[in-house]
């Protein structure tokens, strides 16, 4: 893949939260551009495929000169020595780690299965999560989903009035979410276009 060559003068962060999630084959990492831009960071996560949100802990790579300058400016002692040793592990658990994507996945596609028998359309994720459409107000949605025990996130504030996001869980969570689902589009009339 070939990258135009951004201004110098512009800093370039690419935030790679999901990507332990992504299942493309023609995917790539921003680690690989490093060395070919000096105004090129990029961050990760440890909340999500790795488990650890509840550490607030996460990884910024960048040339050394950059990183400097970040670290002029960063609180001292930002992460405590549990959350390191926490991604320590985490990093080395391999295993652990294939399976949370493998029920990802599996999620995912019960999910695309599932909004396609319903008749809903829906966007690929390379998340751990899917943006369907519910062809009704999505705070209503959302509103009767949260009766039945379910959380499913409006975007309103990104502009989508009438799509929810829904997170992969285990398998029971993502068989119980589609349940409520369709009981609560039952309930709720489509919205006129």
């Amino acid at each position: 893949m070939k990258v135009a060559h951004p201004k110098k003068d512009l800093l370039v962060v690419v935030d790679e939260a999901y990507f332990e999630f992504v299942r493309t084959k023609d995917s790539f990492s921003t680690q690989a551009y490093l060395e070919e831009y000096d105004n090129l960071l990029f961050l990760r996560t440890m909340s999500k495929a790795f488990g650890l949100a509840g550490l607030r802990l996460g990884v910024l790579a960048g040339r050394p000169e950059l990183l400097d300058f970040i670290n002029r400016v960063r609180n001292p002692f930002n992460v405590n020595s549990i959350a390191q040793v926490g991604a320590m592990a985490a990093l080395g658990d391999k295993e652990y780690l294939g399976r949370v994507c493998q029920v990802t996945w599996d999620g995912l596609d019960y999910f695309y299965s599932q909004l396609n028998r319903m008749g809903l359309k829906y966007w690929k994720s390379q998340g751990n999560f899917v943006l369907f459409e519910t062809e009704r107000d999505s705070k209503e949605v959302f509103q009767a989903l949260l009766r039945h025990g379910v959380i499913m996130r409006p975007v309103i504030n990104y502009g989508f009035p009438t799509q929810l996001r829904l997170s992969a869980g285990l398998e029971e969570e993502n068989r119980a979410a589609m349940v409520a689902l369709e009981k609560v589009l039952v309930e709720i009339p489509k919205t006129s276009s």
